[in-house]
């Protein structure tokens, strides 16, 4: 199991602007675990993408709630064939959580990916899963697969959660995934 992820998108924005520390550009660390996390509309080459010693895997997005990306299957089969590690996350929205773990697991099973993830965007309920229904989600992945899905989460929403759901079993069994970009 991956333990410690660091999200990083595939291309980097050169700017003054951009703080220079470890803190805010984790991929400059020489001991990071670099996991790269595609969705449907930006270009990955895998082939460079492996070459990195770093970078240990590919999580896809399988889609956002219920609407599944239309690239995650093909780029499943060319990160295994450059012997990355793949797995999927779904960007959870407002809605059925038990419908959109359905669909993450149906996903998964598409391409046989173990690892498994919610994306949690932000705490505005109009825009993003709500943590109840997060729960639900999170129980309804381990029911059904056995494992607990990862929470892909910012900052941000993992302070909200360690705040105000400390004994969330649901919660505690997810593995964490906090996003830097």
């Amino acid at each position: 199991m991956i333990t410690r992820l660091v999200a990083a998108s595939l291309l980097f924005a050169s700017s003054t602007i951009l703080a220079q520390t470890l803190d805010d550009r984790p991929w400059l660390a020489t001991d990071a675990t670099i996991v790269i996390d595609p969705y449907q509309d930006n270009p990955v080459d895998m082939a460079k993408v492996a070459t990195d010693p770093n970078v240990k895997a590919v999580i896809h997005r399988a889609g956002v709630g219920l609407r599944a990306d239309t690239r995650y299957i093909e780029r499943a089969a060319e990160a295994k064939r450059h012997g990355l590690r793949y797995g999927l996350y779904l960007m959870g929205v407002p809605g059925d959580p038990i419908a959109q773990a359905d669909a993450l697991i149906a996903a998964g099973a598409r391409v046989n990916a173990k690892f498994l993830a919610l994306d949690i965007e932000n705490l505005d309920p109009k825009r993003s899963m709500a943590i109840p229904d997060a729960v639900r989600f999170l129980d309804h992945v381990r029911a059904k697969t056995g494992r607990s899905a990862a929470l892909y989460v910012n900052f941000s929403v993992y302070k909200h959660i360690s705040q105000r759901y400390p004994t969330s079993a649901a919660l505690k069994a997810a593995p964490l995934w906090i996003a830097r970009f």
